[in-house]
């Protein structure tokens, strides 16, 4: 919206010298007297930015929300051994309670794409 309320039309006037007009003289105007904040040459771009931070802050806040209160995810159930980063073999993951006994389950098999 800034970008089309800032765009201007160049030409060259009656007396052959280089002139220029906003194209949406009208649209620039509403979005002065709406958004601009404080005064000088990009105070209408420093109220556009104002505006756009907290909108993406407000929808940030409500994604959280829902992420957080409303829609909950089942907990997922790890994987009962993991591998020893110095030998590579399997070792029972400590506290691993679900799916049945940790040293007789084998481990996930990689499938190929």
């Amino acid at each position: 919206m800034y970008s089309v309320a800032t765009a201007k039309r160049y030409f060259t006037d009656k007396d052959g010298a280089a002139a220029s007009e906003y194209r949406y003289e009208a649209l620039r105007e509403s979005l002065i007297d709406r958004l601009a904040m404080g005064t000088g040459p990009y105070s209408l771009l420093f109220g556009m930015n104002v505006i756009g931070h907290c909108t993406c802050f407000g929808g940030c806040a409500v994604g959280f929300a829902v992420h957080a209160l409303v829609w909950k995810l089942p907990r997922t159930v790890g994987e009962p051994a993991v591998e020893d980063p110095k030998t590579g073999e399997r070792r029972p993951r400590p506290g691993h309670t679900q799916g049945g006994d940790a040293e007789e389950a084998e481990p996930a098999q990689a499938v190929g794409l």
